[in-house]
């Protein structure tokens, strides 16, 4: 265990240090923050006012909406991004009452919407479980082996985790691949609502055709609110609910910000994949990406298409359109972005170098010499089976009515477990999240649009190659022989969603109380396929299982090797939990003979306008730009409102709606996407190119005021 006591020193070195050598890369733990580098690039507080386990800190004022969001008052108010918020805006819409198209805005409590899909969940304190997660472990272990052990223990942990905090959620997050390992606990808050969103015409203007790009002109804002039970405590939705006391929240900084100020971003970003192997990244280039973005551009037309003649499914459909829509531009743009980077290229050199450098160093050879080779062998087996497990993974997914099979299913299926011996996704502990999803999926569920998604899911199952064929789909078209599939398919995807009964509501939830046997007595046709398609689910899950286990040991092992070649200090990728990041608000030269300036303005807005979706800017902001009605919210440099603005934070998916402060910690701006020339931050930062993108403040309190009236929401913010 000598080895292991090493690991975690290295690991605990990389940590600490990193601060010190990178000043604005990196995505920094908030119980690690690099206090010494935040205050040479200009915080005016101590790290403690940023996060203190259980206090009112900054932290404490920042919670996780499908994306992030911060508490803007003492009343549980949430300020977030139009489309963090997009789908509770669009659960409540109807083509009658279009709030996507009109906005919305509560006037009282009463009058906010609930949003059945929207959690809270507010960070309350960080704890290092590395001893607890090693001594689990040892070297003799297969990689099934490493799994089970994680995979147990990690249960374990959470569970007393959350007996300890009730309320709460915890999480295991694994740091530098399984160099070390921290419970995050969280309060969970289920009942939040509504409260303001403005017309997309301002909440998503420029649509998909300005999304990742800069200068943008878009107020991507929203506003919810968190409740609690009337004793303070986390509760299902109730009318006799009360609004959350958050122990802090932010205030807006109306000066805003001005080109070189220091900034500072504190949020959830998804998931980086920085200490990857070149072979790694040329797949995702070549394989992986494209085929994403023609998956998902053929699933977004069907979309589309159904929606072109019928209002009301429009709005229905609007939510899986958006999502769909800016995952394929953010493939796209990593492909393109990738392209050209020369990233494959750079780590090829690099991983060559460190082949050169081993053999320099003989006692590293020993433990490091093996480690890319093994890598390699097991990312070439992962690459065999992208395609098939893409799909089988997708399954829940893809189609609606295939979905709700998938989940009652597996439901019925884990359930004969214990809990600690269930997969982490089916224990008991999100068993009330599944319950609401199944209810409120009926909303935006359409059998007959959902019939043509499934067809398109299964064609894509049957071009799978000779090998990793998915033999359940083969025997259920046996049925239609001797139609060839290509006839047989639409058949089976008609026959699947109209003889289920999964497409109402009540039937739905009778079957999700089911269990397995009184599930498969029933012989529902969605039920059985899912079934019949188990089994390879089930052996994709047990491959899945060993690769993890390899690459708890392996992934460490190499990204301590990056560390020792380069002699810099690293930062752990992204994980989904909270983390800060840090720089200035700068602008950038995406081309030769190109600059652009950090900051977009109302007059900006103006300009874009056509008069049709996406650039149909309301008549309104028209008349109070012509009588310079700004209310006091313009920039005395800019003598115009300042719409959005440029910084060089650190940020990815999962930071939209993250809050954008200053150096003394005050709310100055909303992140809400990256540029396109920085799409390709998920695999390598690039500090002259990379930008966050942030709606500032000013604008938001300029559209709440001068343009919706909204004066209940803002005697509600603390404004300074």
């Amino acid at each position: 265990m000598r080895a292991y006591a090493r690991f975690l020193m290295i690991g605990a070195c990389l940590l600490a240090a990193a601060g010190a050598a990178l000043a604005d890369e990196g995505m920094w733990m908030l119980n690690q923050l690099p206090a010494e580098a935040l205050q040479k690039a200009g915080l005016q507080l101590k790290t403690t006012d940023i996060y203190t386990p259980g206090g009112a800190s900054l932290a404490q004022a920042v919670c996780l909406l499908g994306g992030t969001g911060e508490f803007v008052s003492p009343e549980g108010l949430i300020l977030t991004n139009h489309h963090v918020a997009f789908s509770a805006i669009q659960f409540n819409s109807t083509a009658e009452n279009n709030y996507l198209e009109n906005g919305f805005t509560a006037n009282s409590l009463q009058e906010e919407l609930r949003s059945p899909n929207s959690t809270c969940s507010v960070l309350q304190d960080i704890r290092d479980v590395t001893a607890e997660m090693r001594a689990v472990l040892s070297d003799d272990m297969t990689p099934r082996e490493r799994h089970d052990a994680i995979d147990r223990k990690s249960k374990e942990l959470v569970k007393a985790a959350e007996a300890a905090a009730p309320g709460c959620d915890c999480r295991l997050a694994t740091m530098f691949d399984g160099m070390s390992y921290y419970i995050y606990t969280y309060l969970r808050l289920r009942d939040v609502r509504l409260v303001y969103a403005p017309p997309e015409s301002i909440g998503n203007y420029g649509g998909e055709i300005d999304n990742w790009m800069w200068p943008r002109h878009t107020g991507d804002f929203a506003l919810l609110r968190a409740y609690t039970g009337p004793d303070g405590k986390p509760a299902d939705f109730s009318p006799a609910n009360v609004p959350f006391r958050p122990k802090a929240w932010l205030t807006f900084a109306t000066e805003g910000v001005a080109e070189g100020d220091f900034i500072m971003v504190i949020g959830y970003p998804g998931k980086t994949m920085r200490y990857r192997l070149a072979m790694d990244v040329e797949f995702a280039l070549k394989t992986s990406y494209p085929y994403r973005v023609k998956l998902f551009q053929s699933m977004m037309r069907l979309l589309e298409d159904a929606g072109k003649d019928n209002a009301e499914l429009a709005v229905r459909m609007a939510s899986k359109i958006k999502r769909l829509a800016n995952t394929m531009k953010n493939n796209q743009g990593m492909i393109d972005g990738l392209s050209k980077n020369g990233l494959v290229g750079q780590k090829s050199r690099e991983e060559a170098a460190i082949d050169t450098w081993l053999k320099a160093h003989p006692s590293e050879a020993v433990r490091f010499g093996p480690v890319r080779d093994e890598l390699t062998a097991m990312l070439q087996e992962q690459q065999r089976w992208f395609r098939h497990d893409f799909l089988l993974g997708y399954v829940g997914m893809a189609s609606d009515t295939l979905g709700f099979a998938n989940t009652v299913y597996r439901w019925s299926r884990e359930r004969e477990k214990p809990d600690l011996e269930r997969e982490s996704s089916y224990m008991d502990r999100n068993l009330s999240q599944a319950r609401t999803r199944l209810q409120f999926a009926q909303r935006n569920y359409h059998a007959a649009t959902d019939e043509k998604v499934l067809a398109l899911y299964l064609r894509e199952l049957d071009s799978l190659p000779e090998g990793t064929r998915v033999a359940a789909l083969d025997k259920a078209l046996e049925k239609y022989a001797p139609q060839s599939h290509t006839d047989a398919i639409p058949r089976l995807a008609h026959d699947l969603v109209s003889g289920t009964r999964l497409g109402v509501e009540a039937e739905r939830m009778k079957m999700f109380a089911m269990k397995k046997d009184e599930l498969l007595a029933l012989h529902d046709p969605c039920i059985d396929f899912i079934a019949a398609l188990s089994g390879e689910i089930d052996d994709m899950n047990d491959r899945g299982k060993a690769w993890d286990g390899a690459l708890s040991r392996l992934n460490p092992l190499w990204i301590e090797l990056l560390g020792l070649y380069s002699g810099k200090p690293l930062y752990p990728d992204a994980n989904s939990n909270l983390r800060l990041t840090y720089g200035k608000v700068v602008g950038y030269d995406p081309r030769d003979a190109v600059s652009y300036k950090p900051f977009t303005t109302l007059a900006g807005v103006l300009e874009k306008n056509t008069g049709a979706v996406p650039f149909n800017c309301p008549e309104k902001l028209f008349r109070l730009h012509q009588a310079k009605d700004f209310g006091g919210y313009a920039d005395p440099r800019l003598k115009d409102v300042p719409v959005d603005f440029l910084g060089d934070t650190d940020i990815t998916g999962g930071n939209s709606g993250s809050p954008v402060l200053n150096a003394r910690g005050q709310l100055v701006g909303i992140a809400f996407d990256g540029n396109y020339e920085s799409m390709t931050s998920d695999w390598q930062f690039d500090p002259p190119l990379s930008r966050t993108l942030s709606v500032d403040t000013r604008y938001v309190l300029f559209v709440l005021d001068k343009f919706s009236n909204a004066q209940r929401i803002l005697k509600e913010l603390t404004i300074k």
